[in-house]
């Protein structure tokens, strides 16, 4: 028997059954027998699972096809380098008592080396007593000076006298400016006998080590200021016109991507290579002295093109697609081809418009057809 007719037969049944039950008021076999044709009436004709449960809609975000104006580049290698970054050697002769640890971070001006000569100390203090018996002598001239002055007005003493005894004055005025120049030159090597750091930086490698003898000229250890950083790249010539100062462009590396702007590019190739350098400004990010990268540089002129996010471009074996939701907030695949590339958006050549929503995060869940709903933010996305 099929299943309709069966469920026919026990709706008949039981609508009979109840009829009987209530006419002879048996209330308890009344209940029963409602049940049963309740059952038979959900039997027969069920509900459809569809009904029962719609799925949810997916959650995404979405960006909005647009004209922009890009022009095709190229990325070129690039390493990120300090400004800042010397060897610092000692300025003067003796032994190197104490040095910076490799690692420390030293603020302008504080002391990174300590040098001992102790015959330098020496001299400075010769020099002193040198100078002091030169003021002496001076005091006394000076005294003999006016002394033989008045004797000269009375003529009580020669002429020959008073002159030597003046020249003399005047010999020691100049040796005791000559003692103080030679003082005042002891004293700044003195001062070279602490080696301080001419820039804050970091230490990174030891040149001397203590107790090694050093001299003007040696180098002590390489100092590198890591707070303004550089990144450097050498460029193509052809690039040379379409790179501007203060331009942005895009950087990738090991740690993230970023936008940065252009603060110089050479222009002067080498006549080898044909490759100019690049100076890029890297500031606010803390990325490590050395660290290699890539820059997208223009290569051509700009035109203005449809593109989107590249976050929205689904790759696959068969091809690059997207996923453009329509009106009724529903899932529409597009096979697309791709031109030129500008940092973060990329040109899209397809059966796409200005103004099409298209998804950037939450594609790879979506099916065509799907139903979704449009999220602002990626914590959005999570589904509760």
């Amino acid at each position: 028997m099929s299943r309709s007719l069966y469920g026919l037969v026990l709706i008949k049944r039981s609508l009979g059954a109840l009829m009987y039950s209530l006419a002879h008021k048996h209330l308890l076999v009344a209940l029963f027998h409602l049940a049963l044709f309740h059952l038979a009436l959900v039997w027969l004709w069920p509900t459809p699972l569809a009904a029962q449960q719609a799925p949810a809609a997916t959650p995404v975000n979405v960006t909005i096809a647009a004209l922009k104006e890009l022009a095709p580049t190229i990325k070129v290698s690039g390493t990120v380098i300090s400004p800042s970054d010397a060897q610092i050697s000692a300025r003067t002769i003796g032994v190197l008592t104490a040095l910076a640890e490799v690692g420390d971070n030293v603020s302008e001006g504080q002391n990174i080396a300590t040098i001992d000569n102790q015959i330098l100390l020496l001299t400075a203090q010769q020099q002193i007593a040198q100078i002091s018996s030169i003021k002496h002598r001076l005091s006394y001239l000076s005294k003999e000076v006016k002394r033989l002055q008045s004797l000269a007005s009375n003529n009580l003493t020669s002429k020959t006298e008073m002159e030597n005894t003046s020249t003399e004055h005047a010999e020691k005025q100049s040796e005791l400016e000559a003692a103080k120049t030679r003082l005042a030159q002891i004293k700044v090597e003195i001062s070279y006998l602490q080696l301080k750091a001419p820039f804050a930086g970091i230490i990174t490698s030891r040149l001397s080590h203590v107790g090694e003898r050093v001299e003007p000229g040696t180098n002590i250890v390489r100092l590198v200021a890591t707070s303004t950083l550089e990144i450097t790249a050498a460029v193509p010539v052809s690039a040379y016109a379409y790179i501007k100062k203060e331009m942005k462009l895009a950087v990738t590396s090991t740690l993230g991507s970023i936008i940065v702007p252009v603060r110089s590019l050479v222009a002067v190739a080498d006549q080898r290579s044909r490759l100019m350098e690049l100076r890029l400004n890297l500031q606010n990010t803390r990325w490590p002295v050395g660290l290699n990268v890539k820059v997208s540089i223009p290569n051509g002129e700009r035109q203005k093109v449809l593109a989107v996010a590249r976050d929205a471009l689904i790759i696959r074996r068969d091809g690059v697609s997207v996923f453009r939701i329509n009106a009724d907030n529903s899932a529409e695949r597009l096979s697309v081809n791709l031109g030129r590339g500008s940092g973060a958006y990329i040109e899209i050549i397809g059966d796409i418009r200005p103004g099409d929503k298209i998804v950037i995060r939450g594609g790879e869940r979506l099916r065509p057809g799907q139903m979704v709903t449009i999220k602002t933010n990626n914590s959005d996305l999570v589904i509760q």
